[in-house]
């Protein structure tokens, strides 16, 4: 099968590999859309650490082709939404429903184990979320981007009626964006890229700023003369 491979600092290499086979508890999985997170693009430039010789890939939606033992509730062919977070399940961390703070635990295509920028991967049974009707597998490659939004806006005491500033305009914000379009205050981007300020204006920002060309001070006291309630940082080497 066709993998793409991580062999340390600028050096992904496109390798044919041997097709994995499920082992106890996991599921044997045929990835359909891949995100390509930001992490990627540090791991690559080497500012973040991880395993060599891993296959890359953490945000991904698959369909089942085959199941390990012990596993149950799930079907060949069953689509699903990947979780790529490793954990013991048993260690406090775990237990305290902290699970990337697992001292065993690891993250696909990352570090420990293989992610889905291949043929045919492998992951845990109890890392699939099942697709409903409604959601298209690229949809379902976006979840792990959307949850880390959905929790920002959680836990950054966000308000009906808040003015809130995106500082950066990734995935995060993106749905940070989406989530608050609704809820009354304005919106506002910055972001050097085009693309990301035309993305962001659809998903919900009232209007967006480019950092190398606006006033910023002055533009965010046009937009809101009182200030920005929340600034959302999602910041980026370019």
């Amino acid at each position: 099968m066709r993998a793409i491979v991580s062999h340390g600092k600028q050096d992904f290499r496109i390798e044919s590999r041997s097709a994995p086979r499920p082992g106890r508890g996991e599921v044997l999985l045929r990835p359909l859309f891949n995100g390509l997170c930001f992490t990627d693009k540090h791991l690559f430039d080497g500012h973040v650490e991880r395993a060599d010789n891993i296959v890359i890939g953490h945000e991904f939606s698959a369909e089942i082709v085959a199941i390990g033992e012990a596993v149950t509730g799930w079907n060949k062919g069953d689509r699903v939404s990947v979780d790529p977070r490793t954990r013991c399940g048993a260690c406090l961390a775990c237990r305290a429903g902290l699970e990337t703070l697992c001292a065993d635990g690891g993250f696909l295509g990352v570090r420990g184990a293989d992610g889905g920028l291949a043929d045919l991967c492998i992951a845990p049974a109890y890392s699939l979320y099942r697709l409903p009707d409604g959601v298209s597998p690229l949809q379902a490659a976006c979840v792990e981007a959307a949850c880390c939004a959905t929790r920002a806006v959680r836990s950054g005491a966000i308000v009906p009626g808040d003015n809130v500033v995106l500082l950066g305009l990734d995935d995060y914000n993106l749905f940070v964006a989406q989530w608050l379009k609704d809820r009354g205050g304005v919106v506002l981007g910055i972001d050097p890229a085009p693309m990301r300020r035309d993305t962001a204006r659809r998903f919900g920002a009232a209007a967006c700023l480019d950092p190398a060309r606006d006033d910023l001070v002055r533009a965010v006291r046009a937009t809101m003369p009182f200030g920005a309630d929340v600034v959302v940082v999602a910041l980026e080497d370019y």
